[in-house]
């Protein structure tokens, strides 16, 4: 018979990449003044593109995955990708 055992997977704490630092990380907000000033462009054409336009960003940035992590210590940003 074979036996299990329960191990624990350990996952290193999040550290910068820039500074080191070790600690809790701030969320960036979900809209940033780029896609305000992006939405309200695309309104001047016609409300509907930027109000689809906001649409999509919110849809998309709620998830906190979605956003970049802002070290309290160097303000560095830590993202997965630039693209929103």
């Amino acid at each position: 018979m074979a036996e299990t055992t329960n191990t624990q997977t350990k996952h290193d704490v999040p550290r910068c990449t820039c500074c080191g630092n070790v600690g809790p990380w701030k969320v960036e907000p979900v809209l940033l003044g780029k896609h305000w000033a992006i939405g309200i462009v695309l309104m001047i054409f016609g409300f509907v593109p930027g109000l689809v336009y906001l649409g999509v960003t919110v849809a998309i940035r709620s998830n906190e995955d979605h956003r970049a992590k802002i070290c309290t210590s160097c303000k560095a940003r830590n993202m997965f990708t630039f693209l929103y």
